[in-house]
């Protein structure tokens, strides 16, 4: 999910229906998209960074500040009190169905919408598993960074294109070029005079 700073961060809110609607004095038309403060979303429909059964911190954008988005549950128990439920007419289904995207047009899924924190579970598990690649990829270059220094190759001379890697100056098994003498004659030079040695 996108870093949301909740002060400043601008959201899209469209009415997806085809009635006009009005949440907090602002009317949408159908199919009307008309652009809202993140606070103004949270109060209306939740956090939609919350999810279920624990608190979530979050770290604010630009800062090394963070914050603590309250449990699913709760955030939906906030939503209903905002709409006077369980005794507001027409219930439930009353509640403008309003839709909300960030300014790259991620979807952000409300407790409104997902009361379970379903789609926000799987978000955070994206995430997760995100870091986790990133921290291999972290490490692979550590290591390749090793290698480089331990052999004296420079990383530009590595063949990164995949599709046109570069071949003439890999050699084979009993290859020579005019750059490179293969490695396999030399070590097998070095493992013959060691037999000899053991033998004689």
């Amino acid at each position: 999910m996108q870093v949301l700073d909740p002060i400043s961060s601008t959201i899209r809110a469209t009415n997806p229906t085809d009635e006009t609607v009005t949440v907090g004095g602002i009317v949408f038309a159908p199919g009307a998209s008309k652009y809202v403060t993140f606070l103004w979303m949270r109060n209306h429909y939740g956090d939609p960074r919350s999810i279920p059964d624990a608190p979530r911190i979050v770290k604010l954008p630009g800062s090394d500040q963070a914050m603590a988005v309250q449990p699913r549950q709760t955030e939906l128990a906030r939503v209903n009190t905002v709409w006077g439920m369980p005794h507001r007419e027409g219930g439930w289904d009353s509640i403008p169905k309003l839709q909300f995207f960030t300014e790259d047009n991620e979807r952000l899924v409300t407790p409104f919408e997902d009361p379970s924190g379903m789609s926000t579970s799987l978000h955070t598990e994206s995430e997760a598993t995100f870091a986790a690649q990133q921290d291999r990829i972290d490490k692979l270059e550590k290591t390749l960074d090793m290698v480089l220094k331990a052999t004296g190759v420079s990383k530009e001379n590595l063949p990164f294109d995949v599709d046109n890697p570069i071949t003439e100056d890999i050699p084979t098994d009993d290859s020579v070029t005019d750059k490179t003498t293969s490695p396999w004659n030399a070590a097998e030079a070095i493992f013959i005079d060691d037999d000899d040695a053991v033998n004689g």
